[in-house]
Protein backbone atom coordinates (compact mmCIF):
# COMPACT_ATOMS: atom_id res chain seq x y z
CA UNK A 1 0.00 0.00 0.00
CA UNK A 2 1.52 3.02 -1.09
CA UNK A 3 -0.28 5.44 1.40
CA UNK A 4 1.44 3.98 4.54
CA UNK A 5 4.81 4.47 2.70
CA UNK A 6 6.50 7.78 4.59
CA UNK A 7 9.65 9.32 3.34
CA UNK A 8 12.00 10.88 5.88
CA UNK A 9 12.57 14.57 6.34
CA UNK A 10 15.83 14.49 4.66
CA UNK A 11 13.80 12.59 1.19
CA UNK A 12 11.23 14.88 1.70
CA UNK A 13 13.89 18.01 1.15
CA UNK A 14 15.51 16.28 -1.76
CA UNK A 15 12.59 15.55 -3.32
CA UNK A 16 11.64 19.08 -3.43
CA UNK A 17 15.24 20.37 -4.31
CA UNK A 18 14.82 18.29 -7.27
CA UNK A 19 11.51 19.07 -8.30
CA UNK A 20 11.80 22.80 -7.89
CA UNK A 21 14.52 25.07 -9.02
CA UNK A 22 16.18 27.64 -7.59
CA UNK A 23 14.87 31.25 -8.33
CA UNK A 24 17.25 32.77 -10.68
CA UNK A 25 15.05 35.57 -12.71
CA UNK A 26 15.37 39.03 -10.63
CA UNK A 27 13.55 42.45 -11.67
CA UNK A 28 14.02 45.71 -10.40
CA UNK A 29 10.76 47.30 -9.32
CA UNK A 30 10.02 50.74 -8.00
CA UNK A 31 9.24 50.26 -4.54
CA UNK A 32 5.73 51.09 -4.62
CA UNK A 33 4.73 48.33 -6.63
CA UNK A 34 6.62 45.72 -4.84
CA UNK A 35 4.04 44.39 -2.26
CA UNK A 36 4.44 40.71 -1.76
CA UNK A 37 7.64 40.30 -3.56
CA UNK A 38 10.92 38.56 -2.00
CA UNK A 39 13.86 40.48 -1.77
CA UNK A 40 16.74 39.50 -3.99
CA UNK A 41 19.41 41.05 -2.19
CA UNK A 42 19.98 42.80 1.20
CA UNK A 43 18.63 46.22 1.50
CA UNK A 44 21.25 48.38 2.98
CA UNK A 45 21.23 52.28 4.50
CA UNK A 46 22.72 54.46 2.14
CA UNK A 47 23.85 57.32 4.83
CA UNK A 48 23.57 57.30 8.63
CA UNK A 49 20.14 58.20 10.48
CA UNK A 50 19.88 61.00 11.57
CA UNK A 51 22.53 62.21 9.36
CA UNK A 52 24.17 64.75 11.94
CA UNK A 53 24.06 65.18 15.55
CA UNK A 54 20.79 66.28 16.97
CA UNK A 55 18.82 67.37 20.13
CA UNK A 56 16.11 65.89 21.68
CA UNK A 57 14.80 68.73 23.67
CA UNK A 58 14.34 72.22 23.55
CA UNK A 59 17.69 73.91 25.05
CA UNK A 60 20.88 75.07 25.13
CA UNK A 61 23.80 73.30 23.44
CA UNK A 62 26.90 73.18 25.78
CA UNK A 63 30.04 71.54 26.68
CA UNK A 64 28.81 70.05 29.68
CA UNK A 65 31.85 70.06 31.84
CA UNK A 66 31.03 74.26 32.03
CA UNK A 67 27.19 72.98 33.63
CA UNK A 68 29.44 70.93 36.58
CA UNK A 69 28.62 72.17 40.34
CA UNK A 70 25.57 73.99 38.82
CA UNK A 71 22.56 73.84 41.21
CA UNK A 72 19.02 75.81 41.97
CA UNK A 73 20.97 77.20 44.95
CA UNK A 74 24.19 77.93 43.09
CA UNK A 75 23.51 78.46 39.39
CA UNK A 76 26.48 78.57 36.66
CA UNK A 77 26.73 81.26 34.05
CA UNK A 78 27.43 80.61 30.39
CA UNK A 79 27.29 83.73 27.84
CA UNK A 80 24.56 82.61 25.01
CA UNK A 81 25.91 82.80 21.86
CA UNK A 82 23.42 82.17 18.84
CA UNK A 83 20.82 80.25 18.24
CA UNK A 84 20.53 77.26 15.49
CA UNK A 85 17.10 77.68 13.68
CA UNK A 86 15.02 73.93 13.15
CA UNK A 87 16.52 72.92 9.66
CA UNK A 88 19.34 74.86 9.92
CA UNK A 89 23.25 73.99 9.75
CA UNK A 90 24.72 74.43 12.50
CA UNK A 91 28.08 76.31 11.88
CA UNK A 92 29.32 78.46 14.61
CA UNK A 93 31.01 76.04 17.20
CA UNK A 94 30.14 76.54 20.96
CA UNK A 95 33.66 77.57 22.71
CA UNK A 96 33.90 77.66 26.47
CA UNK A 97 31.77 79.28 28.66
CA UNK A 98 29.38 79.41 26.01
CA UNK A 99 25.78 78.15 25.04
CA UNK A 100 23.69 78.12 21.93
CA UNK A 101 20.17 77.67 21.85
CA UNK A 102 18.48 74.77 19.51
CA UNK A 103 15.71 73.50 19.59
CA UNK A 104 14.03 69.76 19.40
CA UNK A 105 15.83 68.21 16.16
CA UNK A 106 17.88 70.81 15.76
CA UNK A 107 21.22 70.19 14.73
CA UNK A 108 24.31 70.22 17.50
CA UNK A 109 26.80 72.90 16.79
CA UNK A 110 30.43 71.90 16.28
CA UNK A 111 32.47 71.51 19.80
CA UNK A 112 29.02 70.69 22.10
CA UNK A 113 28.21 67.85 23.26
CA UNK A 114 25.31 67.75 25.30
CA UNK A 115 22.23 69.95 25.48
CA UNK A 116 20.76 71.38 29.18
CA UNK A 117 17.10 71.68 28.30
CA UNK A 118 15.16 75.30 28.98
CA UNK A 119 13.33 73.74 32.37
CA UNK A 120 17.53 74.13 34.18
CA UNK A 121 17.96 77.56 32.89
CA UNK A 122 17.09 81.00 32.19
CA UNK A 123 18.80 83.68 29.57
CA UNK A 124 18.44 86.83 31.18
CA UNK A 125 20.52 89.43 28.98
CA UNK A 126 22.67 86.97 26.64
CA UNK A 127 23.54 85.91 30.14
CA UNK A 128 22.36 81.73 30.86
CA UNK A 129 22.23 80.83 34.66
CA UNK A 130 21.94 77.22 34.29
CA UNK A 131 20.08 75.87 36.90
CA UNK A 132 21.31 72.09 36.89
CA UNK A 133 24.94 70.08 35.65
CA UNK A 134 24.52 67.83 32.89
CA UNK A 135 26.64 64.73 31.32
CA UNK A 136 28.36 64.80 27.95
CA UNK A 137 25.58 63.21 25.65
CA UNK A 138 22.76 64.13 27.89
CA UNK A 139 19.37 65.08 25.46
CA UNK A 140 21.58 64.09 22.52
CA UNK A 141 20.85 61.67 19.60
CA UNK A 142 24.20 61.01 17.76
CA UNK A 143 24.78 60.44 14.22
CA UNK A 144 24.21 57.13 12.98
CA UNK A 145 22.60 56.61 16.49
CA UNK A 146 19.40 54.74 14.54
CA UNK A 147 20.45 53.38 11.69
CA UNK A 148 24.44 53.25 10.27
CA UNK A 149 25.36 53.51 6.71
CA UNK A 150 25.94 50.35 5.44
CA UNK A 151 24.04 48.61 7.95
CA UNK A 152 21.37 45.69 6.85
CA UNK A 153 17.86 47.24 6.62
CA UNK A 154 16.05 44.14 5.49
CA UNK A 155 18.00 40.54 4.06
CA UNK A 156 17.23 39.02 1.09
CA UNK A 157 14.75 36.62 1.13
CA UNK A 158 12.47 39.24 2.79
CA UNK A 159 8.77 39.43 1.42
CA UNK A 160 7.75 42.60 1.24
CA UNK A 161 4.59 42.85 3.78
CA UNK A 162 2.52 46.36 3.76
CA UNK A 163 4.19 46.66 7.60
CA UNK A 164 7.30 46.43 5.95
CA UNK A 165 7.02 48.61 3.08
CA UNK A 166 8.64 52.24 3.36
CA UNK A 167 10.82 54.01 1.08
CA UNK A 168 14.11 55.51 1.13
CA UNK A 169 13.34 57.20 -2.17
CA UNK A 170 15.66 54.57 -4.36
CA UNK A 171 14.91 51.13 -6.50
CA UNK A 172 15.49 47.80 -4.91
CA UNK A 173 16.48 44.89 -6.59
CA UNK A 174 13.20 42.29 -5.83
CA UNK A 175 12.75 38.45 -6.78
CA UNK A 176 9.71 37.32 -8.69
Amino acid sequence: MQFFKVKSVEETFALIHEKIGKITDTEIRPLDEALHYILAEDVTAGENVPGFDRSTVDGYAVIARDTYGSSESMPGFLNVAGEVHMGEEAVKPVGRGEAIYVPTGGMLPPGSDSVLMIEHCEEIGGLLNTYKQIAPGENVIRAGEDIKQGEVLLTHGTKLRPAGAWSTGSTWCFRC
